[in-house]
């Protein structure tokens, strides 16, 4: 039996929701899939409509409903071939999955865990943090109770054909919380991550002495993230702010292609390693954000 028989392919899992933002995810998920080659699941779930049925009857006319949900079937079987027409025109290998009358987050979270998923590509708004991105609250729950982390893409602006992953900023408050993103660092690193950097950002309040302990620390991450990566051909570098943490996330990440940040996950975006720092940098930023969350891991 050879490793590629014993060994699960690993996948990247994209799910849409009926909405035009599968179109700003559609470029990033044909890039990462090429370069970590691994093959797509486009996922479009269905849902049970709330028109079908009450206490005291249906509330539509069976045929009207059926005729409802044939046309919201057909709509999301069209969105799934279009976006994986789109995916295999860019060279992917794709497969799409359309479920009817399903639960999208037990759904994808049985999809996650079976087809192995490594890595989850959404498209979000931004608004208002992760409770009005695509798929509804779907983006929160799956960043809380995902297998895999959560590539979140934002969904305004122009549509980019050529998106850049090259350059990540971590931001980091010290804690072992914090230092978990590392691990998706290592999933991206190489083949689409060149170039990270490692970024403390110190309160005014803190006590003196803080920006030596913030370097020293930042020196000590950063051997372990050349330990992590090892041979691969990425610079770690390491910078140093004063200021409040989200403004100056914010600020820092308008240089970078990527921002790489850990949840806590039970009690979601404003419980992070920044508490609702984090919620800040979800609602404001325009790069791309990798999220996981502890216990999270690439199947």
């Amino acid at each position: 039996m050879t490793a590629s028989e014993t060994t699960p392919t690993r996948t990247i899992l994209a799910p849409l929701d009926g909405s035009d933002m599968g179109e700003f995810a559609a470029p990033y998920v044909a890039r990462v899939a090429l370069a970590l080659d691994m093959p797509v699941i486009v996922m479009r779930v269905v849902e049970w409509s709330a028109w079908a049925a009450s206490d005291s009857g249906y509330l539509l006319a069976p045929q009207v409903y059926k005729e409802v949900t044939t046309a919201a079937m057909e709509a999301a079987r069209e969105e799934s071939q279009n976006i994986s027409d789109e995916l295999r025109s860019a060279g992917a290998q794709v497969r799409a999955v359309v479920v009817e009358h399903g639960n999208p987050r037990a759904d994808l979270l049985n999809l996650e865990t079976t087809e192995h998923v490594a890595l989850t590509i959404m498209a979000t708004h931004g608004r208002s943090g992760l409770a009005r991105v695509a798929l509804g609250s779907i983006a929160d729950y799956m960043s809380r109770h995902g297998h895999s982390p959560v590539l979140l893409i934002r969904a305004r602006g122009p549509l980019v054909e050529r998106p850049a992953l090259e350059r990540a900023l971590i931001p980091l408050d010290g804690s072992q919380m914090s230092e978990l993103a590392f691990e998706p660092l290592a999933l991206v690193a190489g083949p689409l991550t060149r170039q990270v950097t490692l970024l403390r950002v110190i309160d005014p309040d803190e006590p003196a002495g803080a920006s030596r302990t913030a370097k020293r620390y930042l020196g000590e991450a950063r051997e372990r993230v050349e330990k992590l990566l090892g041979e691969r051909g990425v610079t770690c570098d390491i910078a140093i702010r004063w200021g409040a943490p989200g403004d100056e996330i914010l600020r820092a990440s308008q240089s970078y292609d990527l921002v790489i940040m850990t949840t806590h996950g039970k009690t979601g975006a404003t419980r992070w390693a920044y508490g609702s720092v984090a919620d800040e940098v979800i609602h404001s930023a325009n790069a791309p954000l990798l999220l996981t969350r502890p216990g999270a891991r690439a199947q």
